[in-house]
């Protein structure tokens, strides 16, 4: 009885650690420990040059993806703002409204809409299933070893629009930032939207078509200060319109950050 009492356990102990193991097996499969970096993405590490010339303020060699101390206010529009009823309705308008092919192709027969006057309510992408409502984020202040160090803050179950970058059509440069793998996980797939992908964003009764001209993969853990500096002018004032998004990679160790820049489709 000993006897079969203990061969019932050891089946029961190895049934466990096969279904463990098969478990693990699959969580790797499909989240590894070490996932391939797609083909389109251009990796900005240590050892590499940075994309375009680019010399950061003082005030940004504190850390990367953070706002500065004194940010710029948003510019002051030159119409007078919508009644806050009307963009309340227009925003439950356009939540309801599928991006069907009929609508696509009407959307991409418009022109690129004049600049927002509000913040940004929605965005869609198709090619990796994103559709998600936007929030304004800003950011926090803390002191570490003495010195002031902000961090800008990312919406939960949401795409957040940092609240001191352009609007959309502005000139200058409109930053969304969203989690990967926490509270909604609305970037997770960002790394696989591709070059030429095109990215809708509903702001002010308007929806802004964007085509992704750029995949980048720069390291976070463990950068140098050199490296920090080159992260941090993606997220900074441009001169042109653009629309860029940030996110952390990979699912499961957030070592670096993935930066999709996109331009007004033609």
């Amino acid at each position: 009885m000993d006897i079969r009492r203990l061969v019932i356990l050891l089946l029961n102990v190895s049934g466990c650690m096969l279904l463990t193991a098969s478990g693990w097996m699959v969580f790797n499969v499909v989240n590894p420990l070490t996932p391939l970096v797609p083909d389109d993405v251009t990796v900005l590490d240590d050892n590499s040059a940075p994309a375009r010339p680019w010399t950061p303020p003082p005030s940004i060699l504190r850390s990367s993806f953070e706002p500065l101390p004194a940010p710029a206010v948003l510019p002051e529009s030159k119409q007078a703002p919508l009644p806050p009823a009307v963009v309340r309705d227009n925003a439950e308008r356009l939540s309801q409204q599928k991006l069907s092919a009929a609508l696509l192709a009407q959307l991409r027969a418009q022109p690129f809409p004049p600049a927002a006057r509000q913040t940004p309510e929605r965005v869609v992408m198709p090619t990796i299933a994103v559709d998600s409502p936007v929030q304004e984020v800003g950011w926090k202040m803390e002191q570490i070893d003495g010195r002031p160090y902000s961090e800008w803050l990312v919406a939960d179950y949401a795409i957040g629009w940092h609240k001191t970058s352009a609007l959309p059509g502005a000139d200058g440069n409109t930053v969304m930032a969203g989690h990967n793998n926490i509270n909604g996980e609305v970037f997770k797939n960002l790394i696989d939207v591709k070059l030429g992908d095109e990215i809708f964003v509903f702001a002010d009764n308007h929806v802004y078509r964007y085509t992704v001209e750029q995949k980048l993969l720069v390291k976070e853990a463990g950068a140098s200060l050199e490296q920090r500096i080159q992260n941090a002018q993606w997220i900074g004032p441009t001169a042109d319109d653009r629309l860029t998004l940030v996110s952390c990679w990979p699912y499961t160790s957030n070592t670096h950050r993935v930066i999709v820049v996109a331009k007004p489709a033609s």
